[in-house]
């Protein structure tokens, strides 16, 4: 099982220090690809110098005898203490452990790398509006979209369940700020209403404020007024604003796939993204390496560009999220999501690909297409400088799970694209570039370009990080960051 690792070499700019190939070379998979294994990006804080040995002094002098109740007595204490002390040091780690280091990370890097969730070993109530957890963990994740109408859902804490919102007294107001507690803090582009019958429904009750959260001004109802609930896009998303090398396809033109961007370490490409929302890009998260992850200031990202020898901008990361339960044996959870030092800025050649509901769904067989600077074919030993393009179709999990494909490898949140036949496929720096599906109008970001063996081989599609199974982490660490 390979992932889609970053390039080694590129052309028209320098490569990455990555480690060189030890000697011998990667060991090869047992199904065959041979590409570098995955990247580990757990990040362990520098501990410092190790602590001396600790050497024993002897002394020459006589010791006084103890008897066995003395000693016993001695031996009752000295563990006493131990346990004091060990389950004073787990609650520490536990009140105050993910603080101590996200802020020692932040504090090492101009930007920062963020692994560690915060866990409540309290009783808590999630999504009530009262924070019990020290930064507010049990209230992020209570706002939700359901569909291609993106109707608006939120956790309703007294019946436990996830429940439409009528559309009964809602305003503009209400959609800016339930758009800004997700993390898209531009204001909503679109509210609506569409006719439903579902019961319970939730009920707008108060007023709001800046810092209202969503979940404290609705109360449930047995259904709505007038049968309708709202509707809410919080961007002009997945269209574009002008009509002007992946393996086996072809040059992309200048604004066809303007959320792509490329992902560069010491100004050199390593991976492909997509941008979500102006300050916010979602990723792989086999693309950091521990060293370089840690190095938040050397990556940039560069939006708007169709070719690596002509870059228009470029954007610092202020801040890289990996998705905490990301396994790098299986390529599991591979997404992450970058926090840009400052927002982009729309036109024609930049604009953000649509999020997709947790329920929307993308029907195999359906066309969709990929983007990317990776190789262009599997032997090659450099990136591409052209932004490529090829269509692709969604694989049934069952087949690609088949004994023939990937043997049960596909994971509830990996899906395949690509041709059984081969000859088309996304490659080496092709990783955390976009997957995108066409629904109506607007293009929606199906997958993150994750990992496969080889590239564009028979019966190896292309393995993508499934978004809809994966959107509502995203949406929660953009509140966490809001």
């Amino acid at each position: 099982m390979d992932a889609r690792p970053p390039p080694y070499s590129s052309v028209g700019v320098q490569p990455p220090a990555y480690p060189p190939y030890p000697q011998g070379g990667y060991p090869q998979h047992p199904q065959g690809g041979g590409k570098p294994p995955s990247y580990q990006p757990y990040y362990i804080p520098n501990a410092g110098p190790s602590p001396p040995p600790v050497v024993a002094h002897h002394s020459s002098a006589p010791q006084p005898k103890r008897n066995s109740s003395q000693k016993r007595c001695c031996g009752i204490v000295t563990l006493l203490v131990v346990c004091l002390c060990v389950a004073v040091g787990i609650w520490l780690i536990v009140r105050f452990g993910s603080k101590f280091f996200s802020n020692m990370s932040s504090s090492n890097n101009p930007g920062s790398t963020s692994t560690v969730q915060e866990t409540c070993y309290q009783s808590v109530t999630y999504c009530n509006g009262i924070k019990d957890c020290p930064s507010g963990s049990d209230e992020l994740g209570c706002v939700r979209f359901s569909g291609e109408n993106s109707t608006l859902q939120v956790y309703d804490w007294k019946d436990q369940a996830w429940e439409l919102v009528c559309s009964n007294n809602w305003t503009s107001t209400f959609s800016d700020r339930t758009c800004s507690q997700v993390g898209i803090s531009k204001g909503a582009f679109y509210t609506g209403a569409v006719s439903s019958s579902s019961s319970p429904v939730l009920l707008v009750k108060g007023n709001i404020s800046p810092s209202t959260l969503m979940q404290t001004i609705l109360t449930p109802s047995p259904q709505c007024p007038k049968g309708q609930v709202v509707s809410l896009m919080c961007s002009d998303c997945g269209t574009r604003k002008s009509t002007s090398r992946i393996v086996g396809g072809v040059i992309a033109a200048q604004g066809k796939w303007p959320w792509q961007i490329s992902l560069q370490y010491a100004n050199s490409h390593v991976c492909g993204g997509t941008i979500i929302a102006p300050q916010w890009v979602v990723t792989a998260a086999h693309c950091f390496p521990d060293e370089y992850g840690q190095n938040v200031g050397k990556w940039t990202v560069c939006p708007g560009t169709i070719n690596l020898n002509n870059i228009p901008n470029k954007f610092s990361v202020n801040k890289i999220i990996l998705n905490e339960q990301y396994d790098d044996k299986t390529h599991d959870y591979d997404i992450a999501l970058l926090k840009l030092s400052s927002p982009v800025q729309y036109g024609v050649s930049i604009q953000p690909a649509c999020l997709p509901s947790f329920d929307q769904t993308f029907p195999e067989g359906t066309t969709c297409s990929i983007s990317g600077f990776g190789k262009t074919s599997e032997t090659s030993t450099t990136v591409s400088t052209a932004l490529m393009e090829a269509s692709v179709q969604l694989i049934n999990t069952d087949m690609c799970n088949s004994a023939n494909i990937y043997s049960g490898a596909i994971t509830d949140r990996m899906l395949c694209a690509g041709k059984l036949s081969g000859g088309l496929d996304s490659c080496q720096g092709d990783s955390g570039g976009p997957l995108v599906c066409q629904v109506k109008d607007r293009w929606y970001l199906a997958g993150v370009t994750s990992w496969g063996v080889g590239c564009a081989r028979k019966n190896k599609p292309g393995v993508y990080s499934r978004v809809t199974e994966l959107v509502q982490w995203l949406y929660k660490m953009m509140e966490a960051e809001n």
